[in-house]
């Protein structure tokens, strides 16, 4: 499956959460995924910020510059979500197994199945007085009268970008006391490094980069393949879905091609 049949998924269990129905599940587990996040959009606040860091530790993508403007750094690393309420819920079971730690990386954007960066842009905001463009005055005041009130500043402040969205829908793969301790990827750094072939300084990114997730459904403890969560009934639930990771990759948008890839 790709990214449009498993939003379909999570949106589809999310509702049966909200209704208070079970999820019908039926032929989930097992089933192979490719998932395509696109990150580091351009008007995005993660595509060369200094919360870099901060989001890779949270199960994000993202990329900086570094070398002054000569090189760019791509990170992503899986986060540990072991005490979130969607784990909680489905981890209590009766067997010997203990949950050690877990590997989520989120899908920003779910309301988009595309696999390109959106073509959205922060909107222009409205005309700053002193800008040079008209202000009406108010009807109240007329010419040669004077007011209380201070003169509006005359500097046009740039518009601060909204924050995005909370993360509703992840990918995780759980780690017992009883798994492999071979190929966990719990703090792993996924880190390429992208260099300028001159002296000359790399241009900015205009699509942006892509992360790759490879693997199959799996479960959790409790037989089920997504558990949902919310704290209240007006806030959109929040679905994890239990997985295995086989590829975890980056890719250029343009070329199509790997730029580094972990198995």
């Amino acid at each position: 499956m790709a990214r449009a049949e498993l939003i379909e998924i999570a949106e589809d269990a999310a509702d049966a959460y909200a209704a208070g129905e079970p999820y019908d599940e039926a032929g989930l587990a097992g089933r192979r995924f490719q998932v395509v996040v696109p990150f580091g959009c351009p008007g995005s606040p993660s595509a060369a910020t200094s919360t870099a860091s901060e989001d890779a530790a949270n199960g994000l993508a993202s990329w900086r510059w570094a070398d002054n403007n000569r090189s760019l750094r791509l990170t992503a690393n899986a986060a540990d979500w072991s005490d979130t309420p969607e784990l909680a819920a489905v981890t209590q079971t009766e067997n010997d197994e203990t949950l050690e730690s877990t590997a989520g990386f989120w899908i920003p954007r779910p309301w988009q199945t595309r696999e390109a960066c959106p073509a959205l842009r922060l909107e222009r905001p409205p005309a700053a007085p002193g800008s040079g463009e008209a202000v009406e005055r108010p009807e109240t005041e007329e010419a040669g009268e004077t007011t209380d009130e201070p003169a509006p500043s005359s500097i046009a402040v740039a518009p601060l970008a909204p924050p995005p969205s909370p993360q509703t829908l992840g990918l995780v793969q759980l780690y017992t006391d009883q798994s492999t301790r071979t190929g966990r990827t719990v703090g792993r750094p996924h880190v390429h490094t992208i260099r300028s072939e001159s002296d000359a300084p790399l241009a900015v990114p205009n699509q942006g980069y892509r992360l790759v997730l490879e693997g199959r459904i799996s479960r959790f403890p409790n037989g089920r393949a997504v558990s949902c969560s919310a704290a209240s009934p007006d806030v959109r639930p929040r679905c994890l879905v239990a997985v295995t990771f086989d590829r975890v990759a980056f890719r250029d948008p343009a070329s199509e091609t790997a730029l580094a890839e972990w198995r």
